[in-house]
């Protein structure tokens, strides 16, 4: 996976819980967000697995379910490396159950890269 798209569609009955719980996440101002929501455009492209930011995934994730707990309507879709997002595009949706999977595809990928260097230096 690559880089993600992340929208608020509507911030439903919480609008102040949702945008500061979005702010917390991508450290946007409220203007950004409400101007996002508005023009209809991601409020954040960014990569997912990220060695500079490994906790994204798993903020991302918590982010996710606290939204929903709040009822708001979210997208986020999975954008390939050379993407950049186009609105006339159908992109894959990244939902809570999908991204906690590819979490653990990741966690369990890099313990196999450790394992496999730990046995190159081994003769």
């Amino acid at each position: 996976m690559s880089k993600i798209a992340f929208f608020l569609i509507d911030a439903g009955p919480k609008k102040t819980q949702v945008l500061k719980a979005i702010r917390d996440v991508f450290q946007l101002g409220y203007a950004d967000i409400q101007e996002g929501v508005s023009a209809s455009t991601p409020l954040v492209v960014r990569q997912l697995f990220d060695r500079a930011n490994p906790d994204f995934p798993e903020s991302l994730l918590g982010l996710l379910l606290r939204l929903n707990q709040l009822g708001a309507t979210v997208a986020t879709y999975q954008l390939l490396d050379h993407q950049c997002y186009d609105s006339e595009v159908k992109y894959y949706e990244i939902t809570a159950d999908r991204l906690r999977n590819a979490i653990a595809t990741n966690r369990q990928s890099l313990a196999e890269q450790r394992f496999l260097s730990s046995l190159e230096g081994t003769d």
